[in-house]
Formats: C-alpha cells, sequence, structure tokens
C-alpha cells in the first residue's frame, strides 16, 4: 500500500491514470471524488477492479439515499438544498451505474448520514449503524456521523466479501 501523497498531485481528468496506476499495488480502490468525474471514471475504475481483482469502494453521498423504506430519495424532497443538488443527483448516476455494471466486479457503495462532511466533524463512537439505502436518524431526526466513525464503517465495508 502505497501513501496517497506520494502519488503527484493530478486533476480530475488523470483520474483514470491513477486508478490504473494504483491498481498495480492495491487489493483495493477507493473512490472519493465528485460524482460528475467519477461517473465519467467509471467504466475504467471497473474495468480496473475486474482486471486486478480489486474491491472498488464508492464514497458516496446521501442524496441518493431514500427517506422511508417506500420514500423519495432525499434529493427528491422539496427541502432537499439546491446547493447541492447536482452534486447528488451526481452521485445518485454513479449508484445506478455501478448496479448495472456485471457480477464480476466486487464493489460497494457507502452513503454516510445526511450531515456529514469537514463542515460536521462529530465524535468518534466506534460504532455506527447500517440503513441499507434508507437514510437513519436518531430519535431526534438527526442524520450525523463522525469521520472516524464513517472511516470505520468504510473499512469494514472494504473488508465484507
Amino acid at each position: 500500500h502505497r501513501d496517497l501523497h506520494s502519488f503527484p498531485t493530478r486533476r480530475s481528468s488523470d483520474l483514470k491514470d491513477l486508478a490504473t496506476e494504483v491498481a498495480r499495488e492495491a487489493d483495493s480502490l477507493v473512490a472519493a471524488v465528485p460524482g460528475g468525474a467519477l461517473l465519467d471514471a467509471l467504466p475504467t475504475l471497473t474495468d480496473v477492479a475486474r482486471n486486478g481483482t480489486l474491491r472498488l469502494g464508492v464514497v458516496g453521498g446521501a442524496g441518493s439515499m431514500r427517506v422511508s423504506v417506500d420514500g423519495p430519495r432525499l434529493v427528491d424532497i422539496p427541502e432537499f438544498p439546491e446547493e447541492y443538488k447536482s452534486e447528488a443527483l451526481s452521485q445518485a448516476q454513479v449508484l445506478g451505474a455501478l448496479y448495472e455494471i456485471p457480477d464480476d466486479v466486487d464493489w460497494f457503495y457507502l452513503s454516510p448520514p445526511m450531515n456529514f462532511g469537514a463542515h460536521a466533524p462529530g465524535e468518534r463512537t466506534g460504532h455506527y449503524r447500517l440503513g441499507g439505502g434508507v437514510l437513519l436518524t436518531d430519535p431526534s431526526g438527526e442524520s450525523t456521523i463522525g469521520g472516524d466513525d464513517y472511516a470505520i464503517a468504510f473499512l469494514d465495508r472494504k473488508s465484507v466479501g
């Protein structure tokens, strides 16, 4: 495993080349980039995962999750912030595209809760819940996780076959 800082700084247009380079020395490939760039690179990423027998993990977005089992996606409710809609819709396209790829590609897509990111660092609790495509909230209606706990959840998903 190489530290990401050992790779030269690259533009999103170089994502395909970077994935191929990383795959030479990795057992998994993690994609944590904006949805538009990821959608463009997805055919290459899935080929790299397939050919290198790597597990492809995608850091998703909350917008693609449903607000309830039979409810709309979060991005489709009127209260969804307009400034995040474009990115949420591209992440939803990525998830849809992943469902379309052949079964010989080992992948997972992990959406964080609605309130996640540098603006909401949260506290490490050492646990998390999985919602299976449905947005999870706590008893007060909050949907949040700290970065440490999200990282644990992501690594746990990475190791599940």
